[in-house]
């Protein structure tokens, strides 16, 4: 794909990163996995529950997680691996989000309201909402 000049320098590498990257943020396993349904793709954002917390195995819209701030809201929460392994997160697929590689020309659009994420835009609202479940 290709996209003009400043966003070609920002954006062209957001198609190189793998599938799934897994990290430690102040002692939580977070991880941003990308999904791919035909052509488009978004990412979402995990973070680990431990067993001893108490959202641990809660629903992303029980009502002590369902006002978690995340982006677009907590979008998911159950078991990512083995079934001792509680995860909540959220997804970049509402209306605004933007992953560079789903359009041609990102200036075109002329969407001021919407929001063009970046890995690294992605991994800080995991490492937020780790931030978050420590606190809770």
């Amino acid at each position: 794909m290709l996209f003009r000049s400043v966003s070609q320098s920002r954006y062209q590498n957001e198609m190189i990163h793998p599938e799934e990257i897994n990290f430690e943020h102040n002692g939580l396993r977070c991880k941003c996995r990308k999904v791919q349904l035909t052509r488009r793709y978004w990412w979402c954002g995990y973070v680990n529950i431990p067993k001893d917390h108490p959202w641990y195995g809660l629903s992303y819209d029980s009502d002590k997680l369902r006002e978690t701030p995340a982006p677009g809201g907590l979008t998911f929460s159950g078991w990512i691996g083995d079934k001792d392994s509680w995860w909540i997160g959220f997804d970049t697929a509402h209306s605004g989000d933007i992953w560079p590689g789903n359009v041609t020309d990102i200036e075109e659009l002329n969407l001021s309201w919407a929001r063009v994420w970046s890995i690294d835009e992605l991994m800080a609202e995991t490492k937020l909402l780790a931030d978050r479940v420590n606190n809770g």
